[in-house]
């Protein structure tokens, strides 16, 4: 990402990744971390709204858009998925088309926003966002990738001139992640370091899901350590990270939105998030010096994707984040909360986000659930009142 995308914005960190490639993480203002929602509660009455993808996701948002009074459309790369999903979900039409192109098709142009609900957001979110906003449309997902979070960074600018918002994140891991470590800051003076563990049970794994884990155990990760961006190769840098009810889990360190989001609202000088499960930590121990170059080319990570075994679409998909965030007197502060149904959250914060833009909450350049849906709106929202 070149560093003229980011003339003319707030003081931020520009973290130097190598190869030309930078993540610059702009520190939340006084100004727009105002913005909560204040009425909610009314309908999406006469608002169009695009949904990109047929999955599971794409289904309890597009649902939900409807019960709010949303016209919806359905567009995916599939026509035939995109006419299941539009039958299920009762939306007023659907069509095929690939995410650079989709909103230049003719049933997407009374769209005023899009909401992106088809991974890996990686491949997705690039292209969806460019497209909206030149369109000047809202755009909205639920992709914690990080390649998403940098799209939607440097696009901040033309949204911002074009008025139009570029939402990244509603979904479990960046809006929990927000929430919980928010809640556990609030209880110290000063915060020296923010760690955070997410952890998942139950729920049916998706083509795009496996692929990003895969995209993300090749890569490795990065933490922030100090106000700098600093690289920990996946599988062989594994900790415990102890949990609020005292057990331990095995952990890899990920690069992921939620790390460039937490930068943004909390501004503490190091932050690690980590996925844990003690088979993935083992092998990726024992397997990835071996499979690393495989497992960088995409194909391979879709291909690889697409072959391994989903659990069981009937099942809920419920996940837990644990935070320990340390102060710089060396007191530590655990806090944990699970989400029985992430899809029904993400679905609940799409139609919360589109009604604070409606209700003018959101101003164009937030770029976090935190900000746009403000603290106790968040909260709410992931049942932790």
């Amino acid at each position: 990402m070149p560093r003229s995308a980011f003339r003319g914005l707030p003081p931020c960190f520009v973290f130097d990744m190598g190869q030309g490639y930078n993540i610059m993480v702009q520190c939340v203002t006084d100004e727009s971390a105002r913005f909560a929602a204040r009425s909610l509660g009314r309908s999406l009455m006469g608002d169009s709204v695009l949904v990109y993808g047929s999955g599971r996701i794409a289904r309890a948002i597009a649902a939900a858009l409807s019960r709010s009074g949303c016209a919806v459309t359905i567009a995916a790369r599939r026509l035939d998925h995109a006419s299941a999903c539009a039958r299920a979900v009762g939306a007023a039409g659907c069509f095929a088309g690939e995410p650079a192109s989709v909103l230049n098709d003719d049933r997407a142009r009374s769209v005023t926003a899009i909401v992106n609900a088809a991974g890996p957001y990686s491949d997705t979110a690039p292209p969806l966002i460019g497209a909206a906003v030149g369109r000047g449309v809202d755009y909205l997902d639920a992709a914690n990738e990080v390649e998403a979070f940098m799209a939607a960074f440097a696009a901040q600018p033309a949204a911002v001139a074009a008025r139009t918002r570029v939402l990244p994140g509603l979904g479990f891991g960046v809006a929990a992640a927000e929430a919980v470590v928010a809640a556990a800051c609030s209880q110290l003076l000063e915060v020296e370091s923010v760690e955070v563990m997410f952890a998942s049970s139950g729920g049916p794994s998706t083509t795009g899901s496996r692929a990003t884990a895969l995209r993300v155990l090749s890569h490795g990760a990065w933490i922030i350590e100090t106000w700098r961006l600093r690289r920990v190769p996946v599988g062989t840098s594994p900790r415990d990270l102890r949990a609020a009810n005292g057990s331990a889990e095995p952990l890899m360190p990920i690069l992921n939105g939620d790390l460039l989001a937490l930068h943004r609202s909390q501004r503490a000088p190091s932050i690690a998030v980590y996925a844990s499960g003690t088979t993935h930590v083992r092998r990726a121990r024992l397997a990835l010096p071996a499979v690393v170059n495989i497992l960088r080319n995409s194909a391979m990570r879709r291909l690889l994707g697409a072959l391994s075994s989903p659990r069981p679409a009937g099942d809920p998909s419920s996940r837990t984040v644990t935070a320990a965030v340390t102060s710089a007197s060396g007191i530590t502060v655990h806090m944990s909360h699970t989400v029985p149904d992430t899809s029904s959250l993400v679905a609940d914060l799409i139609v919360s986000a589109l009604k604070a833009i409606q209700t003018g909450d959101v101003a164009p350049g937030t770029w976090t659930p935190y900000e746009a849906l403000g603290e106790q709106r968040l909260r709410a929202l992931l049942g932790m009142d």
